[in-house]
């Protein structure tokens, strides 16, 4: 290289100054699988140039005299020096490129110098020239979740089952009386909460639409709901974490449930079935009236509709006392008769 530079020197070409002010504060914006931007401040020579490194820091220096050719397609660009990795992805006067052709999951270095001049004239200012470096989010998960099931159905409450797919972990997204439409945000991270209402909405035209879960497992007990509403959920694989989500939103699954309807309890008060006292501390009792309702098997379930307690016997039209529910942690729950095909429940809070 050293005859290389004599030889065009000696055919009259001379070196533009270099420039005494380098480059500084490279910034890396909207890092996705395969592609970033790269911000910087520019020097005071009449342009930067951009080399790029997967997996290591940059280990090359631009020579003077040599003008790269520059490609935002990293695989495209020119390596500086042949089998290193480090290529040039833009060459000019702006501040700014978009890198594509890169590799999800995968760290990449950035350094910037300044230069001046043009062709056999560049000169290159290699001295406290910036670097940084971003990993990219891993590809999106290439299997997606099935199977949606729902068990333990309550007025408030219902357990959302699913096979996972490929990805590190979902996110659950619900919305109460109409299909979910609206797709998570590659890349966004979003505050999950498994009561409904405090479920983050995802932002769009289409409002309602809540993140209850977001994590590894293939179920989740979802609370805060309304008695007798349809609710409709879809489940999204993803990969990565933080900023690096990668949500797989092709063909997520959905499905609905209802929950059980309020007007059960109103129904109980018709048939003059008598609960006391509504509001306990260790026992209730109820007596039912209503014929057809004699022999029910009674039940309390929580709001997640886990059972904390099932009848031995059938129930009668006596006076039927349940014991023993000290022990119970405060809040509400149902007492569910079941009687052939009809299901009633009656709202009951453990002080």
């Amino acid at each position: 290289m050293v005859f290389v530079l004599t030889l065009l020197q000696g055919y009259g070409q001379t070196l533009a100054p270099e420039p005494t002010i380098q480059a500084k504060d490279i910034i890396l914006v909207k890092v996705s699988a395969n592609t970033t931007r790269i911000k910087w401040t520019r020097g005071n020579g009449t342009g930067s140039i951009v080399i790029v490194r997967s997996d290591d820091p940059v280990n090359v220096v631009p020579v003077d005299q040599v003008a790269y050719t520059a490609d935002s397609s990293y695989p495209s660009g020119a390596e500086v020096v042949t089998g290193s990795r480090s290529r040039v992805v833009y060459a000019g006067a702006d501040s700014t490129v978009y890198v594509t052709g890169l590799g999800g999951g995968r760290t990449y270095y950035f350094t910037v110098f300044e230069y001046s001049g043009e062709g056999n004239s560049i000169n290159y200012l290699l001295d406290g020239s910036p670097s940084n470096g971003a990993t990219t989010s891993p590809a999106e998960p290439l299997v997606a979740a099935s199977n949606i099931t729902f068990t333990n159905i309550g007025p408030e409450s219902v357990r959302i089952s699913w096979t996972n797919g490929d990805g590190l972990g979902r996110l659950v997204v619900g919305r109460q009386g109409a299909e979910v439409t609206r797709n998570p945000s590659k890349y966004e991270v979003y505050r999950s909460n498994t009561s409904f209402p405090l479920g983050e909405q995802l932002p769009g035209t289409s409002l309602g639409h809540r993140v209850v879960y977001a994590g590894r497992s293939n179920f989740v007990d979802v609370t805060g709901l309304v008695p007798g509403a349809t609710y409709h959920f879809a489940v999204y694989e993803y990969t990565g974490a933080g900023y690096l989500l990668n949500y797989r939103i092709t063909d997520p699954p959905k499905s609905s449930v209802t929950t059980l309807a309020q007007t059960a309890a109103v129904r109980t008060a018709v048939n003059n079935t008598a609960v006391y006292p509504n509001r306990f501390s260790d026992k209730i009792s109820f007596v039912i009236a209503d014929e057809q309702s004699r022999g029910a098997s009674a039940t309390i379930v929580d709001t997640q509709g886990n059972s904390v307690y099932t009848s031995k016997d059938h129930v009668t039209n006596t006076v039927n006392e349940v014991q023993g529910l000290q022990k119970l942690p405060r809040g509400i729950y149902y007492l569910r008769l079941t009687y052939g095909d009809a299901v009633e429940s009656v709202r009951i809070v453990k002080e």
